[in-house]
């Protein structure tokens, strides 16, 4: 998810290329409703360069229509680098244990182990240069370790479904950069092996009922790139 954005060409480009972050827990039920699981919903949007930019404000005019909660930064990165933060803890910690942030905090470790996790997460922002402040920081361990909104990721969700998910994406993306700054992530790896294994075993399952799966990942797209 951060990839995109770290390979604009020019700081030309830079200045004119808009880029938003969102944050929302949500999906779209079987009979087509849309399910929100909690009491958040932002949407934070800026040029990569930080450069003002008028249509900021006219996206803001247009969100002041709606009840979401939106928010122009100067510092778009950093808020994509804090979410990332987020969602792979949020995604690692919910997949791993295939199961809800209520249904994990029911057991004596879950605190600890999302503690961990989170922690692993933002070692590894702060090695590539994006450290998460200590307000931010503290408001995501509060969202992770809050019962009674049933928070999952849809990386557990596509599980659930037996659907591909975006593990290589989020998972494998955080920790191919945990091993090439060297930080030590050993909790994220196991969550992200977990996945892998999940969809390993996807594919050889659909091939074994005659099921077209997709294409079939590949050692080499799932390994680290150093």
């Amino acid at each position: 998810m951060i990839t995109t954005t770290e390979q604009s060409p020019s700081r030309n480009l830079q200045k004119k290329t808009c880029t938003a972050v969102a944050q929302i827990s949500a999906t779209l039920t079987e009979d087509g409703v849309i399910q929100h699981f909690d009491d958040v919903n932002s949407i934070t949007f800026g040029t990569l360069a930080g450069a003002v930019d008028e249509r900021a404000e006219a996206l803001l005019t247009l969100f002041r229509k709606t009840p979401a909660n939106a928010y122009d930064s100067a510092q778009i990165m950093q808020e994509l680098w804090d979410k990332f933060v987020f969602l792979t803890t949020l995604a690692g910690i919910t997949s791993l244990m295939r199961a809800s942030i209520d249904e994990i905090l029911a057991t004596p470790s879950a605190g600890r182990l999302i503690a961990q996790l989170i922690d692993e997460c933002a070692a590894v922002a702060s090695a590539v240069g994006f450290r998460l402040d200590a307000d931010k920081f503290s408001q995501y361990r509060t969202r992770l370790t809050r019962r009674g909104f049933g928070l999952k990721a849809s990386m557990l969700r596509d599980i659930e479904r037996g659907s591909r998910t975006e593990g290589e994406h989020i998972l494998g993306d955080m920790f191919a950069r945990a091993q090439r700054f060297q930080v030590s992530a050993p909790l994220l790896e196991i969550a992200l092996t977990h996945v892998r294994t999940y969809e390993i075993q996807r594919v050889v399952n659909s091939a074994e009922i005659g099921e077209r799966p997709g294409r079939a990942p590949k050692i080499a797209e799932i390994a680290p790139q150093n």
